[in-house]
């Protein structure tokens, strides 16, 4: 079920197949009855107005998916909540092939907060990583470090 107050909008999504993913389902249709709620997987990629911030987020995720110290791009608390990953072999390739720009959203003042940090901004990215393509949501706070992330 996705329920969505602010916006008076409930959607159910009934499967009998255990990997269907139903809240995706119920986003994807919440995107098709209000444009403002499409899903990352529904939008298109774009030309990144700031290819810095979309480095930086590479670099967390290659740093973070090969067991080295990315703390410099993540605000403390979500360091406080990730767990340890085993250290990469020298010589292995970077576990992101690819991010791919789709959208961004100022969010200061809008009340979402990720672990205990307001957030300011929010940047969808599709990213292959360790060959699978998957599609990401990364959520910064007021000082531009990282602050959270979700991904499918």
């Amino acid at each position: 079920m996705v329920t969505l107050r602010d916006r008076n909008m409930s959607i159910n999504v009934l499967t009998n197949n255990w990997d269907a993913s139903p809240s995706r389902i119920g986003f994807g249709v919440a995107g098709l009855i209000d444009p403002s709620l499409t899903p990352p997987h529904r939008m298109k990629e774009q030309k990144d107005p700031a290819p810095e911030i979309t480095e930086r987020v590479k670099s967390f995720f290659s740093s973070f998916l090969s067991g080295n110290d990315a703390s410099n791009l993540i605000t403390p608390e979500l360091a406080t909540r990730l767990f340890p990953t085993p250290k990469s072999s020298v010589g292995t390739p970077s576990p992101v092939q690819n991010i791919s720009f789709i959208s961004d959203s100022d969010v200061r003042g809008k009340g979402i907060v990720r672990h205990g940090v307001g957030i300011a901004a929010m940047r969808h990215y599709k990213a292959a990583i360790m060959g699978d393509n998957i599609f990401l949501t990364v959520y910064f706070g007021q000082d531009g470090k990282i602050a959270d992330y979700s991904g499918y």
